[in-house]
């Protein structure tokens, strides 16, 4: 819950510095919880520190990788390359996100700058197929 009210906090309120407390709580509190670090990842990219971000994204996902809601986890991933630059691969996330769960629409706006933001590799390119049909 310290995680889920933290990107509230950040998101909603802009409040980022309310919002990282709450993340080194909860992850202080549960460091093996998934949600901990995947809740915390958007507000690092928003903060402009997407290297910390892709960091905090891959540890939730590693810690679980068979979660029912990792479309999520796989779109903050596409927000933080996307704040590093790396555009092709932002690409590939966000396109795996909207695979997962087609609804989750946050991911679209990611998904398309990434698209439009660089050339694309051919990985990225048979990736996103479906997203440019």
């Amino acid at each position: 819950m310290l995680s889920l009210c933290g990107h509230v906090r950040a998101f909603l309120l802009r409040d980022h510095a309310g919002a990282l407390a709450l993340f080194q709580r909860a992850v202080a509190a549960s460091p093996n919880s998934s949600d901990a670090w995947v809740w915390s990842s958007p507000t690092y990219s928003y903060l402009g520190d997407g290297t910390e971000a892709k960091r905090r994204a891959k540890l939730g996902l590693k810690l679980s990788p068979l979660d029912p809601h990792i479309f999520f986890a796989h779109g903050v991933l596409g927000l933080a390359c996307y704040v590093n630059g790396e555009f092709d691969e932002a690409a590939v996330w966000g396109s795996q996100s909207l695979a997962e769960n087609p609804a989750f629409t946050a991911n679209l706006r990611i998904l398309t700058a990434s698209l439009a933001a660089g050339p694309m590799s051919p990985t990225a390119s048979t990736s996103t197929t479906p997203v440019i049909r």
